[in-house]
Formats: C-alpha cells, sequence, structure tokens
C-alpha cells in the first residue's frame, strides 16, 4: 500500500529515519551493561531503591 501511494524509494527513505531515530533513541537513553553485574546494573536503574521495595510500594498506596 505505502510503496503504491508515494513509491519504494520513500518508503525505504522514511524506513531510514526511523531506524536512524530508534538508534538515536537507544545510543542516548539505554544504559550500557556489558561487564556490569546484576546488582550494579539495579543500582543504576533503581538508584538506592531495590526494585522489591518499589513492587511493595506500588502494591502498598
Amino acid at each position: 500500500m505505502l510503496v503504491e501511494g508515494i513509491g519504494s524509494s520513500s518508503t525505504f527513505f522514511i524506513f531510514s529515519g526511523i531506524s536512524l531515530l530508534a538508534l538515536l533513541f537507544t545510543h542516548a537513553l539505554v544504559p550500557e551493561t556489558k561487564n556490569k553485574s546484576l546488582e550494579e546494573i539495579e543500582r543504576e536503574l533503581y538508584g538506592n531503591r531495590h526494585p522489591v521495595d518499589v513492587d511493595r510500594a506500588a502494591t502498598t498506596v
């Protein structure tokens, strides 16, 4: 449908733009986890609050 409407080169250009945005988003907002322990990753994501504490806080409200 999209190829018939705007052509294959335009469709590929749109796909390339979306892919570039996804790459930039991933690079900017997804933390690096290579060579890190699970505890280090959790500390980076949750700060001083442990994920179990976050779950308890959500259920006690």
